[in-house]
C-alpha cells in the first residue's frame, strides 16, 4: 500500500506533505451539505438520526487544472507512494479535487423540497425519512449519514471500567463483520439488519484496530455501522474505538488500487447526481494510483469524499487513533519500534489527525515526520510486521523480547502508568489470535474479509487483566467470495502473499526517490 506520500524528513528528498498549500482547510476544501426536512422518527433506527447533521444530495462543482497521469499498478499491499494534493508554488492555489463550500458560485442548486412522486426522485437523492427507511429494511445501510461532530484530535490514553474487547481487520465484507461483532458480544445475537442493529455491550470498549477499507464492496456500510455503535456505546457507558490501517492512509492519500468496483460505485452513488464533476482533474505530473478508468466520475467523487478535508476523512477518519492505550494495554494497527516512542504517540496521533484535516502545516511542524513514522515506510507504525512474524527462531525470540519490553517501558512512561501488552492486526495469522514474546504482544488479524481469507471471525478479550480469546462457530465464510479489485480480481490468499513478498521497500522508497525529483521540477 503505501503512503510514503512522505519521504524521510531527514533526507534530502522533499515531502510531499509540505507542498499542501497552508490555505487548504480554511475556506478550500471540505463540502457544502444542505439538511432537508427532518423527517419523521421511524422505528429505532431514529435514535442514530437524532445526531445526524442532515443528509441532503451534496451538492458542489469541482476545481483543479491540468490533466491526470494514469499510471497502472499492481495492487500489492506493500509500502509505495500516494501522492494526492500537491501544491506548486505559483500555480493556482486552490488544491486539487477539492471543493469551495463558501463560493456560491460553485454550488449546484439544491433539490427542492417539494414533495415530488417516488417514481420522479433521483435515487441517490435522499431525505432523512428516506434513509431511515433504508436503515430499517435493508440488509447493510445504502446511504451516508454525516456525524455531526466536530473534528477532534484522538486522544492515546482510554481508562475503560470494565471489559475490553478487540477484533482485527475487516476489509468490506459485511457480514463477516456482523460475526465478529456477535463473538465480541456487543450487538444483538438473533438480528441482522442495520436498521434493528444496537450496542449490547454496556459499558464494553471495543477497539477496531483498522483497515475497514479496501478488499470488499462493503466498506461503507460497515463505516456507518460503527460511527452509529460509536454513539449509542457512549450512551451506555462504553465506547467504540476506530483505529487507522494502513488502508484508511492509502485512500486519503487517493491510493485507490485496492477498492473494489462495487465499493466505488457504492460510494458514488451515495453521493448522488447533484455532485458535479466537470474540470476536475489533479495537477500535471502528479499520479492517481487507481485502476478504475478515470474518465468516470466516480473516483473523482472518492477523491472528493476521502481527501484531507473531505466529508468522510474530516468527520470520520481524522477522528481515527493511531496508537492508543486502554488500560494495561497499547493498540496499533501494524507495530510500534523504538523510534514512535521516543518521537511520542501522542504527538503522532495529533499530527495525523491534523493532515487528515488538512491543517496548515505552521500549525504542526512536525507533521512531516510523524506521517513517516505513522505510516512512511515498511517498519512505520502502520505497516509494521516485525511482531506478527510467525515461526521465527529462540534468538530472535529473546531479541525482541528485549526490545519490546523496552517499548512498553516508554508507552508507560508518556501515558503515567503500566502498559503490558501490545496488540496488532495488519498481518494475517494462519493459526488464529495468538501471543508472542512472552505475551508481550498479541495478534488478531485473523483474515476474516472474504477479500483476504474468509477465516472464521475471532475476538480478544480483556477483563481484569485476563486475556482470553473469544471465538464463535468455526467455520468459514462461502468461498469463492470473487471480489474485483478496480480493474483485476483478488488474488487468492497464497498469491496475494507472494505478491507481498515480491514487492521491496526498497523499490518503494526508490520509486519515491524519482517522484520527489519529477514534483521539485513542478516548481
Amino acid at each position: 500500500m503505501l503512503v510514503p506520500m512522505f519521504s524521510d524528513p531527514r533526507g534530502a528528498q522533499q515531502s510531499l506533505v509540505e507542498a499542501v498549500p497552508a490555505s487548504v482547510g480554511t475556506n478550500r476544501g471540505g463540502w457544502e451539505s444542505v439538511a432537508p426536512q427532518q423527517g419523521p422518527r421511524h422505528g429505532s433506527a431514529s435514535k442514530l438520526f437524532k445526531t445526524i447533521l442532515g443528509s441532503a444530495c451534496l451538492t458542489a462543482r469541482w476545481r483543479g487544472s491540468a490533466h491526470v497521469r494514469r499510471q497502472h499498478n499492481s495492487e500489492s499491499d506493500t509500502v509505495a507512494s500516494s501522492p494526492m494534493l500537491v501544491h506548486s508554488p505559483g500555480a493556482c492555489n486552490k488544491p486539487a479535487a477539492c471543493v469551495r463550500p463558501s463560493d456560491t458560485s460553485a454550488i449546484s442548486e439544491v433539490a427542492s423540497t417539494a414533495p415530488e412522486r417516488e417514481e420522479d426522485r433521483a435515487p441517490d437523492c435522499f431525505s432523512i425519512q428516506k434513509i431511515i427507511q433504508q436503515w430499517a429494511r435493508m440488509d447493510r445501510p445504502q446511504a451516508i449519514p454525516v456525524p455531526p461532530r466536530k473534528p477532534a484530535h484522538p486522544p492515546l490514553y482510554v481508562r475503560a471500567p470494565g471489559r475490553v474487547v478487540a477484533i482485527g481487520d475487516l476489509h468490506g465484507d459485511w457480514d463477516q463483520t456482523i460475526r465478529s461483532l456477535k463473538i465480541a458480544g456487543v450487538i444483538d445475537e438473533d438480528v441482522h439488519k442495520s436498521g434493528d442493529m444496537h450496542w449490547t455491550g454496556g459499558d464494553t470498549h471495543l477497539v477496531q484496530l483498522g483497515d475497514v477499507l479496501d478488499r470488499g464492496d462493503d466498506e461503507m456500510s460497515i463505516l456507518m455501522l460503527l460511527v452509529k455503535l460509536q454513539e449509542e456505546a457512549s450512551e451506555a457507558g462504553g465506547a467504540v474505538h476506530l483505529l487507522s490501517g494502513n488502508h484508511e492512509i492509502m485512500n486519503v492519500a487517493g491510493d485507490f488500487r485496492c477498492a473494489t468496483e462495487g465499493a466505488i460505485v457504492q460510494l458514488d452513488k451515495m453521493c448522488g447526481k447533484k455532485v458535479e464533476t466537470k474540470g476536475c482533474s489533479l495537477r500535471d505530473g502528479v499520479v492517481l494510483r487507481t485502476n478504475l478508468d478515470q474518465s468516470s466520475t466516480a473516483i473523482y467523487k472518492r477523491i472528493g469524499m476521502y481527501a484531507p478535508g473531505g466529508v468522510l476523512t474530516k468527520h470520520v477518519l481524522s477522528r481515527n487513533h493511531t496508537v492508543l492505550v486502554v488500560n494495561d494495554t497499547c493498540f496499533v494497527h501494524g507495530g510500534l519500534r523504538l523510534k514512535h516512542v521516543t518521537f511520542g504517540l501522542d504527538k503522532m496521533n495529533m499530527c495525523v489527525s491534523a493532515w487528515m484535516l488538512q491543517a496548515p502545516k505552521e500549525t504542526m511542524p512536525d507533521m512531516n515526520e510523524a506521517l513517516h513514522l505513522a505510516a512512511g515506510t515498511s517498519n512505520s507504525a502502520l505497516w509494521c510486521r516485525q511482531w506478527a512474524r510467525e515461526n521465527i527462531s529462540q534468538q530472535e525470540r529473546e531479541r525482541g523480547s528485549l526490545e519490546l519490553q523496552a517499548i512498553l517501558r516508554g508507552v508507560s512512561a508518556e501515558v503515567g502508568r503500566p502498559v503490558n501488552r501490545m496488540v496488532m492486526g495488519h498481518t494475517v495469522q494462519t493459526n488464529g489470535i495468538n501471543s508472542e514474546f512472552g505475551e508481550l504482544a498479541w495478534r488478531i488479524d485473523v483474515g476474516v474479509s472474504r477479500g483476504i481469507d474468509g477465516a472464521a471471525p475471532e475476538a480478544l478479550q480483556i477483563l481484569h487483566d485476563k486475556v482470553s480469546v473469544l471465538r464463535g462457530a468455526q467455520h468459514r465464510a462461502e468461498l469463492p467470495f470473487t471480489r474485483h479489485v478496480v480493474g483485476q480480481k483478488v488474488p487468492e490468499r497464497d498469491g496475494f502473499r507472494e505478491k507481498q513478498r515480491a514487492d521491496s521497500a526498497e523499490d518503494m522508497l526508490a520509486y519515491l526517490k524519482e517522484l520527489a525529483i519529477k514534483l521539485r521540477a513542478l516548481k
